[in-house]
């Protein structure tokens, strides 16, 4: 881990909340730990293994194929509380553009950064937006958004439970940092070179090798309350916080054979009350969308994403109750990209 990023109160304006996103990519809407009690957070985890292990454990699950009430209902009522939808008014005005929330809404089961078994991490959620200049001129307009809403079921620490973020390198443009450029550049010919990485050599912190050429871009770990709502954009430079070493060698005395597989964890490994579990869902405007789209229709398994989208509004009946703006914008960014 590295220092603790300061969070914002949730009881800051919805006006500095905006402000705070758009200058550092990131910012705590609400905090909903001291509304429900820890045997309802003990519920939620139990319940949700009980849906991956019925699906043998897959990556991620969209949420409207989890027929659990309580589940459902905890989210949806976190989604829509006023904090949220203040942001989401805030955050339109400033941009001159309606932000709503967008599908899909999933969540993700036990998925890390892993250094030690070659897995780097490091990331924005905009990278596959980068090459295109479509893409580009969204982001130079100055009113894109586009991003995550976060809610994590438990803390972060030494079993990896949120992401880390490179305070240093957040740009709401079109560019990417010098620093995060640079810092790529170094732990991609670390790996190349050496694979993985080992923790830092005579028991110098508890922390991977690798993290070196990070520090650049004055790395820093979130760790909110879990059920805490954060918002990030997508050009934020990230990843999940890695297992850190002294767990990982803990995790190995249970388990020896454990490795990670395309940054996560087998499914024959359990955690158990240490599984890690992130729900997801995306927010934005129409320029936001715009370039999203444009980028996800370029690869492979654009039809079935299409599909997942159109899947999550006709079952999700939150959508077109809470976030009603919300299809009508997808079918608009479809049509005039004639993706219908």
């Amino acid at each position: 881990m590295f220092d603790i990023y300061k969070l914002n109160s949730e009881n800051e304006t919805a006006e500095d909340k905006a402000s705070k996103l758009l200058k550092n990519g990131l910012v705590k809407l609400s905090s909903n730990s001291k509304l429900i009690a820890d045997d309802t957070l003990n519920s939620l985890r139990g319940d949700l293994e009980k849906n991956f292990q019925l699906k043998e454990y897959p990556r991620q699950i969209d949420l409207h194929l989890i027929k659990n009430k309580l589940i459902q209902d905890t989210i949806f009522t976190i989604l829509s509380k006023k904090n949220v939808k203040e942001f989401f008014k805030e955050l339109s005005k400033k941009t001159g553009e309606e932000i709503t929330l967008f599908p899909f809404i999933d969540v993700m089961r036990n998925y890390f950064s892993g250094p030690q078994c070659g897995f780097d991490g490091w990331h924005n959620d905009a990278g596959g937006e980068y090459p295109h200049k479509y893409c580009l001129e969204k982001m130079k307009s100055g009113k894109y958004i586009f991003g995550k809403i976060s809610i994590s079921l438990q803390n972060n620490g030494k079993n990896g439970g949120n992401i880390d973020i490179a305070q240093a390198t957040y740009k709401n443009n079109s560019s990417k940092s010098i620093r995060q450029r640079l810092s790529a550049k170094l732990s991609h010919l670390y790996f190349k070179y050496f694979k993985k990485s080992p923790p830092f050599p005579f028991g110098i912190g508890d922390q991977w090798l690798s993290d070196l050429s990070s520090l650049l871009t004055n790395p820093k770990t979130l760790n909110p309350d879990p059920l805490d709502v954060i918002a990030f954009e997508h050009r934020l430079f990230h990843r999940g916080t890695p297992v850190s070493p002294c767990q990982w060698k803990a995790y190995l005395k249970e388990y020896p054979s454990l490795k990670m597989e395309n940054y996560r964890i087998p499914k024959e490994y359990n955690f158990k009350e240490k599984n890690k579990y992130m729900i997801y869902a995306h927010f934005g405007n129409f320029i936001g969308l715009q370039s999203y789209v444009y980028d996800r229709s370029k690869r492979k398994n654009w039809r079935e994403e299409r599909e997942r989208w159109f899947v999550q509004y006709k079952e999700l009946e939150f959508f077109n109750k809470e976030f009603p703006n919300s299809e009508i914008l997808f079918r608009k960014a479809l049509e005039m990209q004639g993706l219908n």
